[in-house]
């Protein structure tokens, strides 16, 4: 970042932060936090670092320990990191943050680099805070902000990567957030999405499933929108100043996830209806990616 940059972030007037009727009921937040209690626990394993898919090389893989997913999840970030295309002295966002995993793998890249997590919800930028690694041990600072990725608390031109991983399918509308992304990216920026998208022919069923489930969804998930296809994100990026640089189908690479956190989440003390209902979303997200109906996209867009 440059110096006039650097000015610009500390100087611009702070937009406010999501006050607390706006921010996500994360019903699966809520449990994995009460099991990290426990660091022996699968959960802490699995997921203390990163809330997001993990990436299997192999396809077919059958995940039999929770150190094997958490290691698919560092996979993950990795690809997301190399499709930032970082050099040295970027500025990085890492919009929806989660428990800050990303961030920490871009503190150990060989780059002197400038990361800031954003978060909507209080209770994982805390978390993200206790797991960083101090300064005087990685060299790099990790800044962590609780705010909204649509009203995001940053100055204009203030990023050279935002990094979304899992947080578009979160939205109502994904157009505030596009818009937000490029306002905070410098020219020439890179803005890298991981999430999911339905397939073209699909996309009515799918709207109608958001449309007679979504309310019982977000009671449970929190917002969970999948319908867009992946045409939809280039037609509103492309309408907020970004081109297309590149989009790989991972869907494949994902599907070892679901069998794991079937057997994860029916280690909870939740009643046999909520892990009845686990089931029955997972299984069928799960057979709607293997039948190609639903896809799971890295996307890599470039500020005009």
């Amino acid at each position: 970042m440059n110096d006039s940059s650097s000015t610009s972030m500390q100087t611009a007037t702070a937009r406010p932060v999501a006050p607390p009727s706006r921010r996500p009921r994360l019903r699966y937040v809520d449990l994995f936090l009460d099991a990290y209690d426990d660091e022996a626990s699968d959960c802490a394993a699995a997921l203390g670092r990163h809330l997001h898919w993990g990436f299997h090389a192999n396809p077919s893989t059958r995940i039999e320990a929770a150190e094997e997913f958490a290691r698919a999840g560092d996979a993950m970030s990795a690809l997301v990191i190399d499709a930032a295309k970082l050099t040295d002295g970027a500025s990085v966002l890492d919009a929806g943050c989660g428990f800050g995993g990303t961030l920490r793998q871009l503190s150990e890249q060989d780059l002197e680099l400038k990361l800031t997590g954003l978060n909507i919800d209080p209770r994982q930028i805390h978390r993200a805070r206790s797991q960083q690694v101090s300064v005087d041990e990685s060299g790099v600072h990790i800044g962590h902000t609780c705010g909204d990725a649509t009203e995001m608390p940053f100055a204009d031109e203030s990023f050279d990567a935002v990094l979304a991983l899992e947080l578009t399918c979160h939205f109502e509308e994904r157009a505030p957030f596009f818009a937000e992304a490029r306002r905070v990216l410098r020219p020439g920026g890179r803005l890298v999405v991981a999430d999911y998208a339905s397939s073209g022919p699909v996309k009515p069923l799918a709207a109608a499933v958001d449309f007679c489930l979504g309310p019982l969804f977000t009671r449970v998930y929190g917002r969970l929108n999948c319908k867009l296809t992946f045409n939809d994100y280039r037609r509103l990026t492309e309408a907020h100043g970004f081109e297309v640089a590149r989009k790989e189908d991972l869907t494949r690479n994902t599907l070892p996830n679901f069998r794991f956190l079937r057997r994860l989440m029916g280690n909870f003390e939740i009643s046999f209806w909520e892990k009845r209902f686990n089931d029955v979303v997972s299984l069928t997200m799960e057979n709607a990616a293997r039948m190609g109906a639903l896809k799971y996209f890295l996307m890599t867009f470039v500020r005009k």
